[in-house]
């Protein structure tokens, strides 16, 4: 079964271009036929639902320093490394036959220019930490991270690397930093660019290595601004290079739809085998993409993978296009997050399209989640819509609840087929907008929603629920412990801690999941890296390895 993990990535750190804010504000105004409404600031009660999320499968991925337990890698993109406002960091927490250790021995602190070989120089504004990938690189056996931080240079954005070793991270081994038109990497680097935004790790040309997919949504494209374009480095021996990276972009290379102004293609990132011919393909959405008369209904494009990289063409997926169910919308953004898995068990790779702006009736952004089913010849959309109060999934629709607003894909059960958690990020328990996760399991239809679960804070895991805290806005899952079962973190980005409101927490659950040993974590907490600071965002984005 392919193995398959996740990383989200935050926000968009670039201002928007003239074609996405009059867009936007025409929607807004009811100047067109809309069903959606335009997407809350980052940290508001409605949740920034541009925040970009990526999923990847690594076949050839290890742990970070290969004992065989999964680690996990936590972004705190706020955080002023030397007093550098925003400048961000990573801490790394590794696995163990308890699961993750927490204490200060066990942990490690990344910034551009640490002790431990990082990269670059920290820089206030850059962000490091906004996005996460891991993947085995040169292929020793070992995970390796890639870290994003899409404002770095002006927001022309940067792309970090740190190797594994049998100790830690980047122990003793040299990283790169890879920018847009230096040391090979294809384009030049623009202010608002904003590469690394989003992250996928994947064996995209099927030779044993993982390659890194770097989103830049914010790209201006022929003079068209916010159009995006998607970037490939290559694995090597010696690790990514930027040399003969490959570069796609709406309009070129056979991918669909000429650039247009705001439909930032690579906000979000999937990478697997959909079709089972031993490389990776890739899933990247478009959700500013028109269709039709529907503007902004968002489009997801595959393209396929070979032993020249993603040479195998493209093929365009929308709602009501190609099997999938429904009808595109103004306003839908479908395709906001992406994950795929094995949900049925087959050996191929499915894809999880969620689209959290989609609405449910006359309940305005109540958000649902569609599944294409992976097959010789790609994906194919057969599947029901999922959505809260129907088959099987708990809860009820409504307003701006955006189901489907993150999600990771894992076998949480043990029973050969992945899983699916997905979150709900607006959902109202006792607290307006706290936040629900739900697990759908795998089956031989794929998902389904009978005896799925709803996990919100408060009700079996610790803390408090605020409508600040943005619970499930990332998730990743790992085999921390090495007991056979996928554990899951859930991320709290807005957790206020000591006073200090957006300071961050992450969740840790160790299946056999329902009933188990529960963790939660922060900065300040035993680990003993720095303390809670406002706008931290820890756990903006969260990557495992191996």
């Amino acid at each position: 079964m392919p193995r398959t993990s996740a990383s989200t990535g935050t926000g968009r750190h670039a201002r928007p271009g003239k074609g996405q804010a009059i867009r936007r504000l025409a929607l807004a105004l009811g100047l067109v036929a809309s069903t959606g409404v335009v997407a809350g600031a980052a940290g508001s009660a409605q949740g920034d639902v541009t925040a970009p999320q990526a999923a990847a499968d690594t076949r050839q991925r290890g742990d970070f320093n290969r004992d065989g337990y999964a680690d996990l890698a936590v972004g705190i993109p706020g955080e002023d490394a030397l007093g550098r406002a925003d400048s961000g960091a990573v801490l790394v927490t590794y696995g163990g036959p308890s699961g993750l250790s927490w204490n200060s021995a066990d942990t490690q602190a990344l910034w551009p220019g640490d002790e431990h070989g990082t990269p670059g120089v920290a820089e206030a504004g850059s962000r490091f930490g906004s996005s996460l990938a891991s993947g085995d690189f040169n292929g020793d056996g070992m995970g390796d991270l890639a870290v994003g931080a899409p404002g770095a240079n002006g927001y022309a954005g940067a792309v970090y690397v740190v190797y594994g070793s049998p100790a830690k991270l980047n122990h003793g081994t040299r990283g790169r930093v890879f920018r847009q038109g230096d040391g090979g990497v294809a384009d030049v680097a623009e202010a608002g660019d904003g590469f690394g935004r989003t992250l996928a790790a994947a064996d995209v040309d099927g030779d044993g290595r993982t390659d890194l997919v770097v989103g830049s949504p914010n790209e201006t494209v022929d003079d068209v601004e916010e159009a995006g374009t998607v970037q490939v480095l290559f694995g090597g021996a010696r690790g990514l290079s930027g040399s003969g990276s490959q570069i796609l972009q709406q309009g070129t290379g056979g991918v669909p739809n000429r650039p247009a102004a705001s439909n930032l293609y690579g906000s979000a990132l999937a990478a697997c085998d959909f079709n089972g011919d031993g490389a990776a393909d890739l899933a990247v959405d478009a959700p500013g993409q028109d269709v039709g008369e529907a503007l902004v209904a968002g489009m997801v494009l595959v393209t396929y993978g070979g032993p020249g990289g993603l040479t195998g063409g493209t093929k365009q997926y929308g709602q009501g296009q190609r099997g999938v169910r429904d009808e595109a919308e103004a306003g839908d953004e479908f395709g906001h997050a992406l994950a795929a898995g094995d949900f049925d068990g087959d050996g191929l790779c499915d894809l999880a399209v969620g689209t959290p702006r989609e609405d449910v009736g006359t309940v305005r952004d109540a958000g649902v989640l569609q599944v294409l089913r992976g097959g010789p010849d790609g994906l194919t959309g057969t599947t029901p819509v999922f959505r809260e109060g129907a088959l099987g999934v708990s809860d009820s629709a409504e307003p701006q609840d955006f189901f489907g607003y993150a999600m990771t894909a894992a076998d949480f059960d043990g029973d050969g087929r992945d899983d699916l958690a997905v979150s709900t990020l607006n959902e109202d328990r006792d607290v307006a907008d706290s936040g629900v996760v739900h697990f759908l399991p795998g089956g031989p239809a794929l998902l389904t929603g009978e005896h799925s679960v709803a996990l919100r804070v408060g009700d079996g895991l610790a803390g408090t629920p605020s409508s600040r805290d943005r619970f499930g806005a990332a998730m990743a899952a790992g085999d921390f412990n090495r007991d056979g079962h996928a554990d899951l973190a859930i991320a709290e980005p807005g957790h206020e801690l000591q006073g200090q409101s957006g300071a961050g927490a992450v969740h840790v659950l160790y299946p056999k999941w329902l009933g188990s040993a529960r963790q939660l974590r922060h900065q300040g907490s035993p680990e003993g890296f720095d303390t809670p600071s406002a706008d931290d965002r820890y756990g903006a984005a969260i990557a495992t390895s191996g």
